[in-house]
């Protein structure tokens, strides 16, 4: 009997692509005779609530949905500690820091008045523990597609 499994793929749009043995050269700094190393900084794009009617959102202290295999950067705009849960189904909990739940969601740590970035893996729904952890998704042209495997 042949066994059905799925596996996670990384994917990317379009047909772009990136020589990535030419990384060097492009990072290179002949003055310095150094690689330039300056974190620019991501870019950042807020919650879709409503592709059909565009509206927009930092606040998943309600389920959001989110594309598997999005990068979030999540703000602690709060001097305490909160928390953010991956979930597959909008049932997902908002569960506080370090607990975890029969179905293995666990309540993800965010630093007060900070940056914590979690990438939500095969993840399509995340709910934050208050409306004062404001989430973004770091604009990325890669996905997860889950694809049927025979073994």
């Amino acid at each position: 009997m042949v066994q059905k499994a799925n596996k996670n793929i990384r994917q990317m749009k379009g047909r772009e692509i990136h020589d990535v043995l030419n990384i060097g050269s492009l990072t290179f700094n002949k003055a310095s005779g150094a690689q330039k190393n300056l974190a620019a900084g991501p870019h950042l794009k807020p919650l879709v609530l409503d592709p059909a009617a565009p509206t927009f959102t930092t606040d998943a202290s309600t389920a959001r949905s989110v594309r598997p295999g999005a990068l979030l950067a999540i703000y602690n705009n709060s001097g305490t500690a909160g928390a953010i849960t991956l979930g597959t189904d909008a049932a997902v909990p908002a569960l506080a820091i370090g607990v975890a739940d029969s179905s293995g969601r666990v309540g993800i740590a965010c630093k007060p008045n900070d940056w914590t970035y979690v990438s939500v893996y095969d993840k399509s729904f995340i709910r934050t523990t208050a409306a004062t952890l404001l989430v973004y998704i770091v604009e990325d042209d890669t996905y997860i597609s889950n694809e049927s495997i025979s073994k």
